[in-house]
């Protein structure tokens, strides 16, 4: 009767063809969501690789700085950001409180502890002077 007749339907071609868009276009959201994944990927690793060009950039001009007086450059930090506050030069490095080296070895994710001249030192090293 009818109910065979409907059982029967499944069979029916266009039915078929609808469950197999149906599917594919199940798989082509699930290759969507994975290729937005892979995207967000490779801004975060672009972003990365833009602030280490950046750093060794900075660190190159600041490792040539002879001058206690001549600027030095900020470094970012991984996340391609510079610090609120950082000294324009060596002199200014000097003359930094134990709080402020500690907030930028902070910023930097290094070991802020050890004697003010040592935390300073790093600081300096980090950053790329060699005139301390």
């Amino acid at each position: 009767g009818v109910a065979q007749e409907v059982s029967l339907m499944t069979n029916l071609p266009i039915i078929n063809l609808q469950t197999q868009l149906n599917a594919m276009h199940t798989q082509l959201n699930a290759i969507q969501t994975t290729f937005d994944r892979f995207n967000i990927i490779l801004d975060r690793m672009n972003t990365m690789l833009q602030a280490l060009d950046m750093r060794s950039f900075a660190r190159a001009l600041n490792s040539r700085v002879n001058d206690p007086t001549a600027d030095i450059q900020p470094l970012p930090n991984l996340q391609n950001q510079t610090p609120n506050t950082f000294p324009d030069n060596i002199s200014q490095l000097h003359g930094l409180t134990g709080a402020s080296i500690n907030t930028l070895l902070s910023f930097y994710g290094l070991p802020s502890h050890g004697r003010l001249e040592e935390r300073r030192k790093i600081l300096a090293q980090y950053i790329g002077i060699k005139l301390l």
